[in-house]
């Protein structure tokens, strides 16, 4: 009812999002927090804000929850903004650097599996063929690429090739 209510403020967000997160909802949790990290301090209300939600909590509580939900990017740059730009009380340093660094080491791993895939994958334009990879028999065969190229000639009566994403 409160962000109902008042929608500029990040308030009633955050505590649903921390809410969800301490009972496991990780996904929900994450919704909340992203919409609270986007409102900016409200100027036209003056009686109770709570300051830290517009300073650093919501922000934090966004990098707790985008882990779970696999958006490590947007979770590495909510933790070097609250770093950078010295949003954090000094108890909390510690424990978003150490949240920093796990998202380093995922984005790097990631990064890692990216460049190791990268010789396996061939260039599109070397799967361009004139022969059709649709079987007359009525089976279908599976591409072991992301995509291959192939003539429809004996599918649509063309021989302009199409892209196919398997």
């Amino acid at each position: 009812d409160a962000y109902d209510y008042r929608p500029c403020r990040a308030e009633p967000l955050h505590m649903l999002a921390r809410a969800l997160r301490s009972m496991g909802r990780n996904r929900a949790a994450y919704l909340f927090a992203k919409e609270a990290a986007n409102i900016p301090h409200p100027q036209q209300d003056i009686l109770f804000i709570d300051t830290n939600v517009y300073t650093w909590m919501a922000l934090d509580e966004l990098a707790a929850t985008a882990f779970y939900t696999h958006d490590y990017k947007l979770g590495h740059s909510a933790c070097m903004k609250l770093l950078q730009e010295n949003r954090l009380p000094q108890s909390e340093i510690q424990r978003v650097q150490t949240n920093l660094n796990a998202y380093t080491a995922k984005l790097q791993e990631i990064e890692a599996a990216m460049r190791q895939a990268q010789p396996q994958l061939q260039s599109p334009l070397s799967k361009l063929t004139t022969q059709s990879c649709i079987p007359t028999s009525g089976s279908f065969t599976y591409a072991p690429a992301y995509c291959s190229f192939f003539s429809a000639s004996r599918f649509c009566g063309t021989t302009m090739p199409l892209l196919i994403r398997w």
